[in-house]
Formats: structure tokens, sequence, C-alpha cells
């Protein structure tokens, strides 16, 4: 591949594939935005797209800011599209991809800080104060090569 795109669906588009074995592409319609999936299934599709084995989700929604009417479909979307990925049990870890200094970038981070962050706390205390269902819940925001020297899966 001669370009560089960290997004999958990118790289499927301008490796100009349609059909392969090794990735599952689908579109999902809320409204007035698609997210598009893409499930990289075995090592031909990792060779392919130069991603590994996992599901890659992009999200092209209009922005909140032009409008008044949040209700249209964009939030229940993207909860739909998140609460996929989040597993039934076990602890959850929240990696808030981006550069919080490009505000088109920081929506990662921006994102891990309104986390509410409960691995700290013991289980007896969140029984007390009623809270016995309390998921185990992690944040972190790694930055950017160009702010830290090093890649955030480094």
């Amino acid at each position: 591949m001669n370009f560089r795109t960290d997004l999958a669906a990118e790289r499927i588009e301008l490796s100009g594939i349609s059909n392969h074995k090794g990735i599952k592409k689908s579109e999902n319609h809320y409204g007035s935005f698609t997210v598009k999936v893409a499930d990289v299934l075995d090592e031909d599709g990792e060779r392919l797209i130069g991603k590994p084995k996992g599901r890659y989700i992009t999200a092209d929604i209009p922005s909140f800011s032009a409008d008044t009417e949040l209700l249209d479909g964009r939030l229940d979307g993207v909860i739909n599209e998140l609460r996929c990925l989040i597993p039934a049990n076990g602890s959850i870890l929240v990696a808030g991809l981006g550069n919080r200094s490009m505000t088109a970038d920081a929506l990662g981070p921006e994102c891990a800080d309104r986390i509410f962050v409960t691995r700290h706390i013991q289980k007896e205390l969140a029984e007390s104060l009623g809270f016995r269902s309390l998921r185990s819940v992690a944040a972190i925001s790694p930055g950017v090569l160009g702010e830290t020297g090093m890649e955030a899966a480094e």
C-alpha cells in the first residue's frame, strides 16, 4: 500500500477491493448517516489491507453543532454500534485514541475523559452504594506519536 491511513474502510476503498473472502463488509444506515463495518476475518484479509483481524467501524456522522434536533437517530445509531463492541461480562478498557490538540482528531481523548471509570471501586463499596452490577471500567488516552514519541499500540 502506497498510502497512509488508519481507517480500515479507507484502506479497503483505496485498494479497490469489492469482494474478498478474508474481508466482510457491511453498512448500517441510521437516518442521516451511515456506518461502514469491515471485519478482517483471516490472514489473507490482514495482508490485503494491512490491518490485524478484528472489527473496524467507521461512522460518517453529519455535524451535531448545526442542528437543534438531536433525536433524529444519530445518537441511537452510535449507541447501537458501540453496544456491539462491549462484551457481556468482564472488564472494559476504553482507549481514547487521537490528538487532543487537534479538534478534528480529539474525539477519542474527549470521550475517554468523560467515561465513568469504576475499576478502582471495590465490589463491597459498589454494593453498599446500590450498584450491584457495576462493571469494571478503565480508560486511557495514550496520545499520538508527535506528542509522545510512541505509537499508541506500542
